[in-house]
């Protein structure tokens, strides 16, 4: 279990719910009715896809399960890197990052029918207009959204997981934290 998996335990314990650590198209918790997307750190992965590489060339996997994700992607130039950067090279350990908007950071989760952000060491935060709790909290609007891929070294039998995932920096904080509505 890793920290997000445990603040996800510690929060659906918190409030006596048991769906916590949903799958990839859920919520991470459902409280009343609500969903909420938790995150131990804002350095965490915000959602990710996986790459593959055929005929020479890199692209996103075609049962890619987030839209969302597919979108930004295909919208930013990070494929076209990657595909420049990683096949002239024999580095198995390289990285290409490109900014994107915010908005998909947010539309990735508002799509999982979350309507709140958690993160534990930034607070709580609204995805959208929607506030179904009538909370006096800020919408997530990280200063900075990138698109990361990592190519890793070939693991025993010669198979690599590639993925291309969002990641959010310099957020603001919340003056409410989910964990004192307990």
């Amino acid at each position: 279990m890793n920290n997000g998996q445990r603040y996800e335990k510690y929060l659906a314990d918190l409030f006596g719910v048991s769906n916590a650590g949903g799958g990839w198209d859920v919520p991470d918790l459902m409280i009343n009715g609500v969903g909420i997307e938790v995150k131990s750190t804002l350095g965490a992965a915000f959602g990710s896809v996986s790459l593959t590489h055929k005929s020479g060339v890199w692209d996103i996997t075609t049962r890619v399960r987030s839209k969302v994700l597919a979108t930004a992607v295909r919208k930013s130039p990070i494929l076209q890197r990657i595909n420049d950067e990683w096949i002239s090279s024999t580095d198995h350990h390289q990285q290409v990052v490109v900014q994107i908007p915010t908005r998909y950071a947010r539309e990735y989760y508002r799509r999982k029918e979350c309507a709140y952000l958690q993160i534990k060491t930034h607070g709580l935060f609204r995805l959208g207009n929607d506030n179904p709790w009538n909370l006096d909290v800020p919408k997530f609007d990280p200063k900075k959204v990138t698109l990361r891929a990592r190519r890793n070294a070939p693991k025993g039998g010669g198979r690599t997981a590639n993925f291309i995932c969002i990641d959010c920096s310099n957020s603001q904080h919340s003056s409410v934290d989910l964990e004192s509505l307990a």
